[in-house]
């Protein structure tokens, strides 16, 4: 075996278990703790089985440990990690098995944020990403020092915390003589994702960094122009994903990719391998591979408080968006029958860039709360195409929530021009007494119309729900015929049927 490195790598989880009455004080009858903590150390126990079983030699020093008296302190893992420090060792990371086999929540994957480390939880996040890409991930707190992680983050070391549920959500039989196996439904399914996790995380961290300069981390598979190379967690790339394409990374563009679908939800949102979203965030879907992606992180921005209604992107790479509510948005007054123009200088987890007024909706007549702006898409020649809440009468055109309007003039600050009837909903069956209002539009290369609704539809051959995204193919204007197919059922793609696509736009 090759000399270790000099840097070290923790997997952990406490040994102890114990059981309380009802005034919370300690009982002298036997803790069962089979959730907490006998599943975090089989999980431990059966990453050491199959590392051991392959044959697996680390490049640094890989560390498994059982902690003794969590639950009386952490003081265990207290002692551990203070002689860690006093010895100078240089620990790059450690990861805390503490409850892994009840399954209280929609994610698989529940991340502590709170006396953790967001890089090392980052670089965990993406081997379940990369080697479990089928489960769902989150983040969760405890907001106090709930397990032995919190030992090593409390003495300068970083800490990753992956947990079986949402804070809340987690077993409510521990300390109690019902954690038992029974209780888990005799099965350790759920354990089984998290000892995967700690197979992945020895494996990767273990073997080092595959990269020696920044140039090293071309990987052909990211267009960001940004790659670096991390000592301790290797290649680091950008979050804008060139899908099932490939990377010119020297212009900094995408060849060959795949159509990556934009979506907006109208409230928090689990998404595979993004986590959970809010309303003010977009996610892409790229239809080749099948992977998620985070496209924009509103709250970095500024629009934790907003909610996206319209959404749109232009061939410079501009976005366009639509809010409910009327905002002060980097000193621009909008209200909810405004477009926004958001200039990025970097999209993904680290959203930044500039906001201009691109559209104001009273300037040209959109003055009532039945008109405000609840879906915007670009024509092929570039004019700006809307749907409002309600009712619709403004310079040239009437109409309803089931129909598109096309604005031909003047944008910007200063907007004046008028509208035509691009798409009559009622024209192709769309009710205009029910809940089959358009909440979200885009058009493809082709000239299609992709449309999601308020509430369910049902048109001739295509019926869904609110999480779907219909395609329209046929003829528009005042005399709108055509014919309608299904583009993509949300739910087969992992998201739960209770979302409600807020906003949609398709990058080709």
């Amino acid at each position: 075996m090759p000399p270790c490195p000099p840097r070290w790598w923790c997997s952990g989880g406490h040994l102890d278990s114990k059981r309380t009455n009802a005034d919370n004080t300690l009982s002298t009858t036997l803790a069962p703790g089979a959730d907490d903590n006998a599943s975090g150390v089989a999980a431990l126990s059966e990453a050491l089985r199959v590392l051991l079983a392959n044959g697996f030699v680390p490049d640094r020093t890989v560390k498994f440990m059982g902690y003794a008296a969590e639950e009386v302190g952490l003081l265990g893992s207290g002692d551990i990690a203070a002689a860690h420090l006093a010895a100078g060792t240089n620990v790059v990371g450690v990861m805390q098995f503490d409850m892994t086999d009840y399954n209280g929540s929609i994610e698989d994957i529940v991340f502590i944020s709170d006396n953790t480390n967001a890089a090392l939880t980052a670089f965990v996040a993406d081997l379940v990403e990369t080697y479990q890409p089928e489960l769902q991930w989150t983040t969760t707190a405890c907001g106090y020092a709930c397990s032995d992680h919190a030992s090593w983050h409390n003495r300068g070391y970083p800490a990753v915390f992956p947990f079986e549920a949402r804070f809340g959500q987690h077993n409510q039989t521990i300390h109690t003589a019902n954690d038992t196996l029974a209780t888990l439904g005799n099965a350790t399914d759920h354990a089984l994702k998290f000892a995967k996790v700690a197979v992945s995380f020895a494996v990767e961290a273990g073997s080092g960094s595959s990269c020696s300069v920044n140039g090293d981390c071309d990987d052909g598979l990211f267009c960001n122009g940004a790659e670096t190379c991390d000592p301790v967690f290797g290649c680091q790339a950008g979050s804008n994903p060139c899908g099932s394409g490939t990377c010119d990374e020297a212009n900094d563009t995408c060849v060959g990719s795949s159509p990556v679908l934009w979506v907006s939800f109208k409230a928090d949102t689990a998404v595979p391998g993004v986590g959970t979203v809010a309303n003010e965030d977009v996610v892409g879907h790229d239809e080749g591979s099948g992977i998620w992606s985070l496209v924009f992180d509103g709250s970095d921005v500024g629009l934790g408080a907003l909610e996206i209604d319209g959404l749109a992107a232009l061939p410079s790479g501009e976005l366009l968006l639509s809010f409910t509510t009327a905002a002060t948005i980097s000193g621009i007054s909008v209200d909810d029958s405004d477009v926004v123009r958001f200039t990025p200088s970097s999209l993904g987890a680290a959203t930044a860039g500039s906001f201009s007024m691109y559209f104001d909706g009273s300037d040209v007549g959109l003055t009532t709360n039945g008109e405000d702006v609840d879906a915007i898409a670009i024509a092929a020649d570039g004019r700006l195409i809307v749907s409002v809440l309600d009712a619709f009468s403004a310079n040239g055109a009437s109409g309803v929530d089931e129909d598109l309007f096309i604005f031909t003039g003047t944008l910007g600050t200063t907007t004046s021009g008028s509208f035509a009837l691009f798409f009559d909903g009622s024209d192709v069956g769309l009710d205009t007494s029910t809940n089959e209002d358009l909440d979200a539009a885009a058009l493809t290369d082709a000239g299609q119309l992709l449309f999601s609704t308020l509430g369910s539809f049902s048109v001739t051959g295509l019926a869904g729900d609110n999480e779907d995204v219909g395609q329209f193919t046929g003829t528009f204007g005042s005399t709108t015929t055509g014919s309608f197919t299904m583009r993509r059922d949300l739910s087969t793609l992992g998201i739960a049927t209770s979302a409600d696509v807020g906003e949609l736009h398709l990058v080709e």
